[in-house]
């Protein structure tokens, strides 16, 4: 991952102020500290997996308005997330088709051991992905 893509995902976030109304919950600690990173704030660190489940309410948590849907999920994912795996993992899939989106968001989620048919950005990524 380029310091210019994470730039360029990042960007958006910097464009509106932040929304309290659709914050998530605290994230709940998880019992194995494995694959957790954080961004070294000082908060409790937010896990992997944490942050996958929080990355896969994004659609319906960001203010979203038609056409604008990316970018909002975007800013919304860079205001709730702070496990830089995922952030970084996100941002990578800015440079990825449609269709690639899709695969490299499924290799996050069996990371986190979280079903497709659980995630609400995998049915949005996918719902977007034109078949061949």
């Amino acid at each position: 991952m380029t310091r210019f893509a994470t730039s360029i995902w990042l960007a958006a976030a910097a464009c509106s102020p932040s929304s309290t109304a659709n914050a998530p919950p605290k994230p709940q600690p998880s019992k194995s500290a494995a694959g957790s990173s954080n961004t070294g704030s000082g908060a409790t660190a937010q896990s992997y997996d944490d942050a996958m489940r929080l990355a896969c309410d994004a659609p319906s948590r960001a203010d979203v308005e038609p056409g604008f849907e990316h970018t909002a999920i975007a800013r919304w994912v860079a205001a709730h997330i702070t496990n830089q795996d995922v952030r970084d993992g996100l941002a990578g899939m800015a440079m990825d088709g449609p269709k690639d989106r899709v695969t490299h968001l499924s290799s996050m989620l069996d990371r986190a051991h979280i079903a497709t048919s659980d995630c609400e950005y995998y049915a949005f990524l996918q719902s977007r992905a034109r078949p061949d």
